[in-house]
């Protein structure tokens, strides 16, 4: 009776020896895997279909699957959706199922599911929720790149948000990172040689999905980059306490991207002082301002080397916005010989800033009644004739510019002959 114990542990030692040392030459994905269990894969049974960072985001319609399948043996009926994608046996000795999909799936959210066929007819296989995806993000947009002391590019953009970056240099990967929820991005990339450099970059989304590359910008690493040329300053627009500045790049970056500019002002022509430096943009507004100062403005762009030589100058006086004329001054009503009535007055006060375009002349048979009568131009008399005899009549004027019409004037009346 011991004799046969010892045989019998003897051999029950042998086979959990065995299959230790089956686990340990089995693929550790299959190891890991649960029975009945599937994910997505690209048509090799075991190696995961995604570039991206959702393992349940297929970025092919007709996506492949790998099942953990029961046994070298087992069989499935899969579904997806509910409708039929065929039947599937093992496909090696480790149970797994490799599982194809020739229906072209619409975009969005799927479910895949099964039905054991043997060697358990009564099993299914756990419901898998899966989404696909076959839309590339927007290209990403490289908005500056700088050099550092340690030859390491420094390169900013925007994209799509919280997608993945790659930087390249022609077809070298040089970095990556993962743009934020704005769409804003940054990589320092590793350290590179001196030389010029095409820089690109896609944007990869979470089914793994790539973008087209970006406009390439060039940089220039090491000795040979210099200083940008000069901006050209295109415009200064005064306003109301205010300038609006326009500037074109410069005809050359130096070598390296541009990184910003500088924008200098004073108020004496070729003293400008730096006023205040810029990101990547060709446009600024300089507020708070006084009214009927003169402003002169020149312009600088930087890049990893240093800061370019100034732009041409440009000045601009701002202004107070243009109102309505004040009233009319002085109006006066006299009888005319031999009918009607003369009116005579003196321009307002203010123009309003904006020139005197013409006046309206207003006439009533009451005080404080008068409707409009005619518009004239930039006069200061008028003989209305349109009248009756022996009726008075009282007026008014107002002055109108390119903003609007002013208050009325003072009221006249005379009788009519």
């Amino acid at each position: 009776m011991n004799g046969h114990r010892r045989r019998g542990s003897a051999s029950l030692a042998a086979a959990v020896t065995g299959l230790a040392l089956l686990a340990a030459l089995l693929p550790s994905a299959v190891a890991a895997g649960t029975l009945n269990t599937a994910m997505l894969d690209n048509g090799t049974c075991g190696h995961n279909l995604q570039l991206g960072s959702d393992p349940t985001a297929s970025s092919s319609a007709t996506p492949w699957f790998l099942l953990y399948g029961d046994g070298a043996a087992a069989s499935y009926a899969m579904f997806i959706d509910g409708v039929s994608i065929g039947t599937f046996k093992t496909s090696d000795a480790y149970g797994d199922v490799c599982i194809g999909d020739t229906m072209v799936l619409a975009q969005g959210a799927h479910v895949l599911t099964g039905n054991e066929l043997a060697p358990h007819s009564t099993y299914t296989v756990t419901p898998f929720s899966f989404s696909v995806d076959t839309i590339p993000p927007a290209v990403p947009v490289i908005t500056s790149i700088t050099v550092s002391a340690t030859y390491n590019l420094q390169v900013s953009g925007t994209s799509d948000p919280s997608v993945s970056i790659r930087v390249y240099s022609g077809p070298s990967g040089l970095g990556g990172a993962r743009a934020t929820t704005s769409g804003t991005w940054y990589v320092a990339t590793v350290p590179v040689a001196a030389g010029t450099y095409s820089i690109t970059a896609v944007a990869i989304d979470e089914a793994g999905n790539v973008s087209a590359r970006s406009t390439a910008v060039s940089v220039t690493v090491g000795s040979s980059a210099t200083v940008p040329s000069a901006p050209t300053l295109t415009s200064a627009t005064a306003g109301n306490g205010q300038v609006a500045l326009a500037w074109s790049a410069p005809a050359s970056n130096g070598g390296s991207a541009i990184s910003g500019y500088r924008v200098y002002r004073g108020t004496s022509s070729g003293a400008e002082t730096l006023l205040t430096t810029l990101g990547v943009v060709t446009s600024y507004t300089n507020t708070g301002l006084s009214n009927g100062s003169t402003y002169y403005y020149r312009v600088s762009a930087l890049n990893s080397v240093g800061e370019g030589a100034l732009s041409n100058e440009l000045s601009a006086t701002p202004v107070a916005a243009a109102t309505v004329p004040s009233a009319p001054l002085n109006l006066a009503a006299s009888s005319r010989r031999p009918h009607g009535v003369n009116l005579a007055w003196s321009a307002p006060a203010s123009n309003g800033g904006s020139a005197i375009s013409g006046y309206r002349v207003y006439r009533g048979t009451s005080s404080g009644a008068e409707t409009l009568l005619t518009t004239l131009g930039v006069v200061t008399s008028y003989t209305d004739t349109a009248t009756s005899k022996g009726t008075v009549y009282y007026y008014k004027v107002v002055a109108f510019n390119a903003v609007g019409t002013g208050p009325f004037s003072n009221e006249s009346s005379a009788i009519a002959r």
